[in-house]
């Protein structure tokens, strides 16, 4: 009798363990810091070490640490870290990178469940960059980039960046909610609290910009190189070839290109095709992200389309939400306003989700 209830006791509790949400593991997530920041958080794309040393996924390099840009090209197997000054072109499928001087030497890439991963200790050192691996108290992992400007030692930037990580893993570990239908099926309500818990840290909002307007985006630009922040530009046909040397500024900068439609464009995507040829004129290369209503989405094969929906004059970004803000001349103002609200700028490229 006794045994057949225990038995009966470890099926209950194998069943209820089950049923349980599984909660993170350490190597499932792990963090970019730039100096005294984490402005990344990636899950399942972990660090590794190999006889090469350490490889981490191309990714990290969304965090702009000390303004290196990246920009990697599946289709021609090429992937490219540079900065105003300095450059290193990694050839995927010959396993060599060149820098900006020419000269080429061996480097091994590899790829893990579909993802890039690229030799950090090549990376960092040719733009100065110092790394360090670090462990939070709960074992996730923290790839640091400094550049001399950090405040923190890594023991008490750690130290001081727990809250943030263990917000973070919350989040991610958060079951969806369901409301149910009846109010008979819905919980009772939890015993009221004395005593007010702590607020859970903020989120901040996160803003993809989409900058337009050729007559505001030097503006733009310096507002964002201020910060070491890159975004996406989106230019018409007449608007490349009325400034070509702006055009050129921007991409040495390492902000991302895109063309849109003229205004009063019939056909968008003739248009933007212009504008596409007109963008290879004075780079020699196109550009796939583009700028157009959603109406026209399904039409315009071979962009990754990206259409606003928010005008450009609601500038009020919400905390924890992800959106598009479309800027236009007034752009660099604007900039400096999201910034001054707390709102964390990613740059948009090809690959970026959105609600």
């Amino acid at each position: 009798m006794r045994r057949k209830k225990l038995i009966s006791l470890l099926l209950a509790l194998a069943l209820l363990l089950a049923l349980m949400p599984s909660a993170l593991a350490a190597e499932d997530v792990f963090f970019v810091a730039v100096n005294d920041t984490i402005p990344l958080t990636l899950t399942a794309a972990a660090p590794y070490y190999s006889s090469g040393g350490l490889f981490v996924p191309y990714t990290v390099f969304d965090a702009a640490p000390g303004g290196v840009a990246s920009a990697y090209n599946a289709e021609d197997q090429t992937f490219v870290l540079f900065t105003r000054e300095h450059r290193l072109v990694f050839d995927l499928a010959a396993e060599t990178v060149t820098d900006e001087g020419g000269n080429v030497s061996t480097a091994t890439v590899s790829y893990r469940g579909g993802v890039l991963y690229v030799p950090l200790g090549i990376c960092a050192a040719h733009f100065g960059l110092s790394t360090s691996m670090l462990t939070s108290k709960d074992g996730y992992t923290v790839l640091r980039f400094t550049t001399g400007t950090q405040v923190y030692e890594d023991s008490l930037f750690i130290e001081k960046a727990e809250n943030l990580i263990s917000y973070r893993i919350a989040q991610l570990e958060q079951p969806e909610q369901t409301t149910p239908s009846t109010p008979s099926e819905r919980p009772n309500p939890p015993p009221a609290q004395t005593q007010e818990p702590d607020p859970p840290a903020v989120e901040p909002a996160v803003c993809y910009l989409a900058i337009t307007d050729a007559s505001g985006m030097q503006a733009a630009a310096d507002a964002l190189a201020a910060q070491q922040l890159r975004a996406a530009f989106f230019l018409t046909e007449a608007e490349i070839d009325a400034d070509p040397a702006l055009v050129r500024a921007l991409f040495v900068a390492g902000h991302v290109l895109g063309v849109r439609a003229a205004p009063e464009a019939g056909d968008v995507g003739a248009s933007l095709d212009a504008a596409n040829e007109a963008l290879c004129r004075v780079l020699q290369r196109k550009t796939v992200l583009a700028l157009a209503d959603e109406s026209a989405d399904g039409a315009l094969a071979g962009y990754r389309v990206f259409s606003p929906d928010t005008p450009t004059e609601a500038i009020a970004p919400e905390p924890g939400r992800t959106q598009l803000l479309v800027l236009g001349a007034d752009a660099g103002t604007q900039i400096a306003s999201l910034l001054q609200q707390g709102a964390a700028l990613p740059l948009l490229r090809e690959t970026a989700q959105l609600p």
